[in-house]
């Protein structure tokens, strides 16, 4: 459960920072790919989508 609580903490740390640089990218598909997602994850998710669907989150390189 471990790569889970990490995913949650990813997301709102790129939540707060407005931002997405590409090395985090990758750890977020990294660590979507190695966990099960429970509700708290795919709130997380959810609010990391909505937020790049509304241009809150700028990818950087």
């Amino acid at each position: 459960m471990k790569s889970a609580t990490q995913l949650v903490e990813v997301v709102e740390q790129v939540l707060e920072a407005g931002v997405l640089p590409m090395a985090v990218e990758r750890n977020l598909y990294q660590l979507l790919e190695d966990s099960q997602a429970d509700a708290k994850e795919m709130a997380a998710i959810e609010r990391f989508m909505e937020a790049m669907i509304n241009g809150m989150i700028q990818p950087v390189a």
